[in-house]
């Protein structure tokens, strides 16, 4: 085993904790990811140079999605990657970039689809725009602009994350963006005006049996 390999499984670990995948996990994982293996990438992960693998697979496998070192291009090198990504936030932001750099750095973002400055930004509307659309809810669960925003913010994060695994609720922060505002959305009140029976007297019928 390299001591690469080793440096980023610890690292990992003091990150996201020790929470080993499962079998279940892997199967999800392998579909979007892909074993990271260089031992270059691996050196630098560890290091603090390139952003870590957001998952460790049941057998201590690090893997990220295929397009996980694309903004390192995008960005013109590693060096220029910092100020690359804290660029799509607005200067009078900069705490809120930081915060999202040390997220992304450290793996927290692997769920987005790209894993993106411009994604995470994408995630951050949607949710404040669920937590608004809750507020309304909480103060009238039948309130139509409030159920119809909170609908097409979760849609936008189902579009934004992949799929979600049990290793991701175990991690701190639990639930996932989208499990945590279908969570935290009041439910939809039962229809106070359900569609009439086109026959009333319909239900009241013993239902015929056909000829033998």
């Amino acid at each position: 085993m390299s001591s690469s390999l080793e440096a980023v499984r610890d690292r990992f670990r003091e990150i996201h904790g020790d929470h080993p995948a499962t079998p279940a996990d892997d199967r999800v994982l392998t579909a979007t990811h892909e074993p990271v293996a260089d031992e270059q990438v691996l050196a630098d992960m560890a290091a603090g140079r390139l952003p870590m693998p957001p998952y460790l697979l049941s057998d201590g496998t690090p893997v990220a999605p295929r397009d996980h070192l694309d903004p390192v291009a995008w960005a013109g090198g590693v060096d220029r990657l910092h100020d690359w990504f804290v660029h799509y936030w607005p200067d009078d932001r900069r705490d809120d970039a930081e915060r999202a750099w040390d997220a992304w750095m450290a793996g927290r973002s692997g769920w987005l689809t790209p894993a993106t400055p411009r994604t995470v930004r994408r995630v951050e509307r949607a949710q404040a725009q669920a937590r608004e659309a809750v507020t309304l809810l909480e103060a009238d669960s039948r309130d139509p602009v409030g159920r119809g925003s909170l609908d097409e913010a979760v849609e936008t994060l189902d579009r934004l994350l992949l799929p979600s695994t049990d290793l991701d609720r175990s991690r701190p922060g639990g639930t996932t963006p989208r499990e945590e505002w279908g969570r935290r959305a009041p439910p939809r009140p039962p229809d106070p005006h359900p569609a009439a029976d086109a026959d009333p007297d319909r239900a009241a019928r013993p239902a015929r049996s056909l000829p033998g």
